[in-house]
């Protein structure tokens, strides 16, 4: 058994720090993204490729850390392969001249939105929905255990998690949309209407998203899975028994 002395690190708060590292790296892609609208892309986009692997890599330490406690991990985070693996492939295509940077700057954001659009589907196609992945890892130890001791309450957090990657992966098609037409302006010349669009539409359909519709998704999801558990409950106790 191991001893824990003054000196040792407390594995909770080691924990929490990581934690909120790995959430600080995990968001800092979507939010460098902003900067190639006004700076050189390479070092931008290189920035965001490394950043993108430093969170994989706290991703895999914060991970490890709870499978050792007993509780439930997914590696590596859905987003954070997208941003490293397009942000790498355009990086290679800025570096290797097969892509100028006024190309970038123009289709970049519709290129990581649909991206994680994909994203989003292809874990709704695999039945593994993307959110899940944060959402264990937020929620308190005692409340995931419960959730996972009762099978009903399992299959409704798991409809939720089903119905917020729905909305997300509609959230970034309609991004991708925004971004399209701010790249069709840009091309058309009308490029202050353009930067506008593409810096204002993803924050504003991201906060409506997160603040607005996300809780009202939730709760629906949450009522239609109550009903449907009462409804399968009232079934079972009306059906008459087998002799």
């Amino acid at each position: 058994m191991a001893v824990e002395t003054e000196n040792s690190p407390h594995p909770v708060s080691i924990g929490r720090v990581l934690g909120v590292c790995k959430k600080l790296v995990d968001y800092a892609p979507a939010i460098l993204t902003i900067l190639v609208n006004w700076v050189d892309v390479i070092p931008v986009c290189a920035s965001i490729v490394i950043v993108a692997a430093i969170g994989l890599v706290i991703d895999f330490l914060v991970v490890r850390r709870r499978r050792l406690a007993g509780l439930p991990a997914v590696f590596p985070k859905p987003v954070s392969v997208t941003f490293l693996s397009v942000f790498a492939v355009l990086l290679g295509l800025l570096c290797a001249g097969n892509l100028s940077q006024e190309v970038f700057r123009v289709w970049c954001g519709a290129a990581v939105s649909g991206s994680l659009c994909l994203m989003a589907l292809g874990s709704l196609i695999l039945g593994s929905p993307f959110v899940y992945a944060d959402a264990i890892e937020l929620m308190p130890p005692e409340k995931l255990q419960g959730l996972q001791e009762n099978p009903a309450d399992w299959a409704g957090f798991q409809m939720v998690m089903t119905a917020v990657t729905k909305l997300w992966a509609g959230s970034f098609f309609l991004i991708t949309c925004v971004n399209l037409v701010a790249g069709f302006l840009e091309n058309a010349g009308q490029k202050v209407v353009s930067t506008i669009l593409a810096v204002a539409g993803p924050i504003i359909i991201v906060t409506l998203t997160f603040k607005c519709l996300q809780p009202k998704v939730i709760s629906i999801s949450r009522a239609t899975a109550t009903l449907a558990l009462t409804t399968a409950s009232s079934t079972e106790e009306t059906a008459p028994a087998e002799v």
